[in-house]
């Protein structure tokens, strides 16, 4: 058996991504962690990185509701290439978050969207409300509010307890 642990997102600023996600979650990290000579060294050979000057930083963020982490890493010590993708491109991918409130998510997160707002008339989420848009680093996100989900697994709402795991 197996379950998510974490999402990892490469970030261009940190602090600036650090920023959005505090006010999408509502919280900060639960932790941040540097890696730095010896101890990057395991990350390096990993990713297939020269040890000599990698170094990574990262900010852990707990997925509210559900015991998965959101890892924002952000490296140095090596030319990066910029990578963002439309939505409808192939290999896209993109984060979506329950919200309770779609138009006080908007507000609070205050970035542009990529499209409007819109009610979901057909399919699993019907009867929900929808926009997408663009963290810092150009990931999509699509923010929620449902009332339905597919295969009819529930809507956890704050307060509700976990589900249980076998």
């Amino acid at each position: 058996m197996f379950w998510i642990d974490h999402i990892g997102i490469v970030v261009r600023d940190l602090e600036t991504s650090i920023e959005f996600y505090t006010r999408l979650f509502g919280s900060g990290p639960v932790e941040r962690v540097s890696w730095r000579g010896e101890n990057g060294v395991y990350v390096a050979r990993m990713l297939g990185r020269s040890p000599q000057g990698f170094a990574l930083d990262a900010a852990f963020f707990q997925v509210p509701y559900t015991n998965a982490l959101m890892e924002m890493l952000q490296y140095s010590g090596f030319d990066q290439g910029e990578a963002a993708v439309a939505p409808t491109d192939v290999g896209a991918t993109h984060l979506g978050f329950y919200v309770e409130s779609l138009d006080d998510a908007i507000e609070r997160i205050g970035v542009p969207l990529t499209g409007d707002p819109v009610d979901i008339p057909y399919g699993p989420y019907r009867g929900g409300r929808t926009a997408y848009l663009r963290d810092p680093n150009g990931i999509n996100v699509q923010l929620m509010e449902v009332r339905g989900r597919p295969g009819n697994l529930p809507v956890l709402r704050r307060g509700d307890p976990p589900p249980e795991i076998e």
